[in-house]
């Protein structure tokens, strides 16, 4: 699929959406999951806007801090988001206790002892709000890298991202 020119100029930075909270909503196939509820009235008009923009984006946790960092370069940001919500990363693991969800009948903890462990996570079960940045094309690789080194023991991003020349 071919790219679409951005719509803003080469070195500017236009926010969309910012530190909006995440509904997740499984895909009708149970597989994956939505990152806007599908069915919410607002919801074509945010993906519309998120279809034909390249950026950056930031997905933050329920505190509101930065957890990942990433750009839509490429794809638009709508798929490049869609991508990196249900992405499994290896960076990205919390300290939590594996509680049974099916087939089991609850046991409280004095009969069952459940150790908390460092566990793998998709950025879906941890993400509560999202920013969305639209940026001109000359600008989003340095401005992801800019962002990585600024919060570089918060982000569960696996690369750092270098800085490109520009040789404009």
């Amino acid at each position: 699929m071919a790219r679409k020119p951005s719509r803003v100029s080469p070195h500017f930075i236009r926010p969309i959406i910012e530190f909006y909270p995440l509904t997740r909503t499984a895909t009708s196939q149970n597989v994956k999951w939505h990152i806007l509820d599908p069915k919410a009235p607002r919801m074509k008009l945010i993906r519309d806007e998120l279809r034909s923009a390249h950026g950056i984006y930031v997905f933050y946790n329920s505190q509101c801090r930065a957890i990942y960092v990433g750009k839509a370069d490429r794809l638009s940001l709508w798929s490049e988001l869609k991508n990196a919500f249900n992405r499994k990363r290896e960076a990205q693991t919390v300290w939590k206790v594996q509680h049974p969800q099916k087939g089991k009948s609850f046991l409280p903890a004095y009969k069952k002892k459940r150790r908390i462990k460092e566990r793998q996570v998709v950025l879906h079960e941890i993400a509560s709000y999202l920013s969305v940045y639209e940026v001109g094309d000359k600008l989003i690789h340095n401005l992801e890298a800019l962002l990585m080194r600024t919060f570089p023991n918060e982000l569960s991003n696996a690369k750092m991202e270098s800085f490109k020349k520009d040789n404009t």
